[in-house]
């Protein structure tokens, strides 16, 4: 199995054997792990009754203290899985930094027969996980950036998958060509299709109509900066966000102004007729708004100062 139940040699007291394993486990052991270290049923059955170990599933235990420990569920549920088992659906989907609510259930995939029931834990069954769909995170087992998604697709409204795949194209989690050569292969995938209608629509950016016009008007808010006009049209054009006593034009960037050649000149002409028109444009990334906002919002606020448009 990725990651977990390895068997690694362990030495000294029965304390102490256990205290290693789970050292390497955010403090979760496994019954059968404890077995392997010479360490007996009864010894087992004892540091539980003298709460040296505590009960999480079902011959999956944990050490006092480490009730808390960040991933230590996810852990657990890894361990009361049979070998094979990876961290999956929304649970991957968080490892993996997608804005996604993190779901009650800690999801597995697990390729082959029967896994068993535990609480808490959704398990999805597959005939088979092939070695691309699988990565380590964070010392854990978990299905690819491009399998997860895969996974989502049912799960998702249209536009909640369409940001997600944006953004991980954005943070080079995936690349376009990875997530269509996974659907090649994956040709059974529930939401197979909407995925590569998306993948194929470059006309739409989710990034700019949701997450990133949320933190743009954030930044504006918190940098006393005029409200701009949001998703209005200028001389015959949709843009992002506008500032009419300014005259200037603001627009966001995601992934798929970078992807296609023919968005790039579509773009360029538009900004091309807007200053023609007298309109200033500026185009801000998503990834400049997420990680450099302060600095954007300046230069926003240089450029409305420069046009006239902080006057009264």
């Amino acid at each position: 199995m990725l990651g977990l139940r390895r068997r690694t040699p362990v030495h000294g007291s029965r304390d102490e054997r256990i205290a290693a394993i789970a050292r390497l486990q955010r403090g979760r052991v496994a019954r059968r792990q404890l077995i392997d270290a010479g360490i007996s049923s009864a010894a087992v059955a004892r540091a539980l009754a003298a709460g040296r170990l505590l009960l999480e599933h079902r011959a999956v235990y944990v050490v006092p203290g480490s009730e808390t420990t960040t991933l230590g569920r996810e852990t657990a549920a890894l361990l009361a899985i049979r070998d094979g088992a990876v961290l999956s659906h929304h649970t991957a989907a968080v490892l993996w930094g997608l804005r996604l609510p993190a779901a009650a259930d800690i999801h597995l995939l697990v390729a082959g027969g029967p896994a068993g029931a535990v609480g808490g834990v959704h398990v999805h069954r597959i005939r088979v996980l092939e070695a691309d769909d699988a990565r380590i995170v964070k010392a854990l087992p978990v299905t690819s950036p491009a399998r997860t998604l895969i996974d989502l697709a049912p799960h998702l409204t249209d536009r909640r998958l369409e940001f997600i795949i944006d953004q991980a194209i954005i943070e080079r989690l995936v690349r376009p060509s990875q997530l269509r050569r996974a659907l090649e292969r994956l040709t059974h995938a529930t939401g197979r299709g909407r995925m590569l209608e998306l993948l194929d629509d470059g006309s739409r950016t989710t990034v700019t109509r949701s997450h990133a016009e949320e933190r743009l008007l954030a930044l504006v808010r918190a940098g006393g900066l005029p409200q701009p006009l949001v998703n209005t049209r200028v001389l015959g054009y949709e843009v992002d966000f506008y500032w009419p006593q300014a005259r200037l034009v603001v627009e966001v960037d995601g992934f798929r102004f970078h992807a296609t050649h023919q968005r790039f000149e579509r773009d360029r002409a538009k900004d091309a007729v807007l200053q023609a028109g007298g309109i200033g444009t500026m185009r801000v990334t998503w990834r400049g708004l997420e990680r450099e906002g302060t600095a954007t919002i300046v230069r926003i606020g240089q450029a409305i100062a420069l046009r006239g448009g902080l006057e009264g």
